[in-house]
């Protein structure tokens, strides 16, 4: 259903299906990225009135996680993207950013867009 395209990486075509509405991609060495596209494959539709919120977590410097909203995916918008994109830096042992996406009616992928559904 989703992609993801790293600027320098390969396209990332699979993602982690977490629960029946919530993918996830995880990306190493997150410090590198500046700029990260999230889209529709086209290989699944979104059902009318369905849509999607999508999210970067990356560690935070207290060990834990921090969010931060990226965009929303729909039939008239299929791709969400964030640039330069330079989160704090957290320590060596952990360098893995993911990236979530969650899918739901429109009502509730849109409002609120401030952080992501349990």
């Amino acid at each position: 259903m989703f992609g993801c395209l790293v600027a320098g990486r390969l396209v990332q075509t699979v993602a982690q299906q977490v629960a029946e509405d919530k993918f996830v991609f995880d990306l190493a060495d997150y410090e590198s990225i500046n700029h990260v596209v999230v889209f529709m494959l086209g290989t699944i539709p979104f059902p009318e009135g369905m849509g999607g919120s999508v999210y970067f977590c990356y560690p935070d410097e207290n060990g834990g996680s921090s969010v931060a909203a990226a965009g929303l995916c729909h039939k008239r918008k299929a791709k969400c993207h964030l640039q330069n994109f330079r989160p704090k830096i957290c320590g060596d042992d952990n360098s893995c950013m993911m990236i979530l996406a969650f899918i739901g009616t429109l009502c509730c992928v849109k409002f609120p867009f401030n952080s992501p559904p349990k």
